[in-house]
């Protein structure tokens, strides 16, 4: 027993001195058993003597280890940080999720399909964390907290894990999530409960991804509040649950019929009369209170007309505010404005508020199955409306060629466009990417008038769309006759500008948005959010390539400050902060415009 001691006792040395003793610990982990057959010899001694000590105990040790199932290893690990994304400081206790898809073969089919396979892992308190024992390959990486918005903490596919090694993969940002808060009530004060209240984020919060509104219902002190939501620039609109946009009221003989109208802050009928609330990452907006207005509500009666081939054939038929755009995501809570068609194919919609409106119908027939959709536009007033028709149509298909101006050659594959409607809040656009050899063509789009969206490669802007040969004098055109060819004409030649930020202080943070606004004619930027740049004391001056040439007024601030601009009062007010310039083909123009912070927008 003592000579296996020493034989043990050995061992462990050599082990040691390679440097791989708990490499060597773990591929002897039925050391008991090892104890009664290893060899008789002291390889400690006889490797020192040959002066061979690291190599001969490396060998014995991965020798054995392979033996018994312990060889080199088949996965690997991965550490990485999450860190605040204002603070840049670790973040404790927050979840991480690392998913594995790998390919397997559907013995059935032969079809591909991707089984997810989910790893989780906390922080610690300075926001590290590991995961070991994973398989070779991509993996996504996701975290999340309560009270951060975890979305926006994602690696799809960027860190690969390598066999036998450990990935440090790149810092994982959670921004935390913002608030706002109120209560609803009626006209004279009163709480009102199981009330909608429905935050509905600004065109350029959702061009920057930064999130699609939230929601929230009123208890019975008629207060909400509305959680995880990104920071930006929201308007609120509250809504009866129920609405009583839709249920069928019987007016007192002599007088209209009342209802309590969806509303929006700060109690007002109209989207484009709403006043925008900012709310910064973090932050917890509270106060806000919203009067449900009473207002008469007249009927809105009409048919569909057009081939739908049986009376069985389900018509949808929705009602619209001009001007109103609420997010897909939210638009459930707002169905007031639905109603299906009846065999004959009349429609009626019970209690309508006074206003402009889009009524839209959808409907589907025949096999195989062709898509049917109509659009007219109406005006209520204090009268009921009769007699309105709608026509159903097939929707429209647009074919084309994207082409160089000059005769240049497009970089095809890089190409992507896309239509979308001109009228606010409408649904039937479509896009793509351009074919290989120049062509395109998008199916299933409403016949309305279409703006055409392009995303070019970088060095290069969509110029102008043809329309049987004929430039238009914009990048929109009118589908209401149904399917058109146009060829969209692409320059290499775009304009930059050189922006120079003035105004830097400390409340401006480290981001600052950037809005080019279309015109020059002193109008409020609507357009959406055109760049987004890293900016500090040292480094306040950057450019803005491939812009297409035309007038524009820049504006810089952080990007809830900057949707406040599309108020036509404070954009009044503030437009002295921005600088008008032309941009010319080729040509690189300066601008220094100076910054606009919350405080100016707050000042009276």
């Amino acid at each position: 027993m003592e000579r296996f001691l020493q034989l043990r006792s050995g061992f462990k040395t050599a082990a040691a001195a390679a440097g791989e003793d708990r490499e060597f610990a773990a591929g002897w982990r039925v050391s008991r058993w090892f104890d009664l057959v290893r060899p008789t010899a002291d390889w400690r001694e006889c490797a020192a003597g040959w002066g061979l000590r690291r190599p001969i105990a490396l060998i014995v040790s991965l020798g054995f280890g392979i033996a018994f199932g312990q060889g080199p290893s088949a996965t690997g690990s991965v550490t990485g940080k999450v860190v605040d994304a204002a603070t840049k400081t670790g973040i404790r206790k927050a979840t991480v999720h690392a998913t594995i898809r790998r390919p397997t073969q559907d013995l059935a089919g032969g079809a591909q399909f991707y089984p997810a396979t989910t790893y989780s892992t906390v922080t610690d308190d300075g926001g590290a964390y590991r995961f070991a024992g994973l398989p070779p390959g991509p993996i996504d990486l996701q975290a999340d907290k309560a009270g951060h918005l975890p979305r926006l903490a994602q690696r799809r596919g960027q860190t690969v894990v390598r066999a036998g090694e450990e990935t440090a993969a790149e810092e994982m940002l959670l921004v935390k999530q913002a608030i706002i808060a109120g209560r609803v009530t009626d006209l004279d004060g009163e709480p009102l409960e199981r009330v909608s209240v429905i935050a509905i984020p600004s065109r350029r919060t959702q061009a920057a991804g930064l999130g699609m509104g939230g929601q929230a219902m009123t208890d019975d002190r008629g207060e909400f509040r509305i959680p995880r939501l990104a920071g930006g620039s929201y308007k609120l609109l509250a809504a009866k649950q129920g609405n009583d946009f839709t249920i069928a009221t019987t007016a007192v003989p002599g007088e209209p019929v009342m209802i309590n109208a969806p509303t929006y802050f700060p109690s007002v009928l109209e989207q484009a009369s709403a006043s925008g609330i900012i709310v910064g990452s973090g932050e917890e907006r509270t106060g806000v209170e919203i009067r449900l207005q009473r207002t008469a509500v007249v009927k809105v009666m009409g048919r569909v007309s057009g081939e739908l081939g049986s009376p069985s054939v389900m018509v949808n038929v929705a009602l619209q505010q001009v001007g109103t755009a609420i997010p897909g995501t939210l638009r459930a809570a707002m169905s007031s404005g639905n109603v299906m068609a009846g065999p004959d194919g009349r429609f009626v919609f019970p209690n309508v508020i006074p206003g402009e409106y889009l009524a839209t119908a959808n409907a589907q027939r025949g096999a195989p199955i062709q898509m049917l959709s109509g659009m007219t536009r109406v005006r209520v007033g204090r009268q009921d409306v009769d007699q309105l028709v709608v026509p159903l149509l097939p929707l429209a298909k647009v074919t084309g060629r994207a082409v160089a101006e000059d005769g240049g050659k497009l970089p095809y594959p890089q190409v992507n466009i896309g239509f979308a409607p001109t009228e606010t809040g409408l649904r039937g656009g479509g896009g793509g990417p351009v074919k290989p050899d120049g062509t395109f063509q998008m199916e299933h789009l409403q016949r309305i008038r279409m703006k055409l969206n392009s995303i070019a490669p970088r060095g290069w802007y969509l110029k102008a769309v043809a329309v049987g040969g004929q430039r238009e004098p914009g990048l929109e055109f009118d589908l209401t006759a149904g399917d058109s060819a146009i060829e969209l004409i692409y320059s290499n030649k775009p304009g930059t500008v050189e922006v120079t930020v003035e105004g830097l202080t400390a409340e401006s943070g480290s981001n600052v948005a950037v809005a080019l606004p279309d015109g020059g004619n002193g109008a409020p930027p609507l357009t959406n959010l055109y760049k987004s740049v890293a900016v500090s004391a040292g480094r306040n001056v950057f450019k803005i390539e491939d812009v297409p040439p035309g007038n524009y007024q820049i504006a810089l601030g952080p990007l809830a400050v900057l949707d406040t601009l599309s108020d036509p009062a404070t954009w009044e007010k503030l437009k002295g902060k921005a600088v008008a310039v032309k941009v010319e083909e080729g040509v690189t123009v300066p601008a220094a415009p100076r910054l606009i912070v919350e405080s100016d927008v707050e000042e009276k």
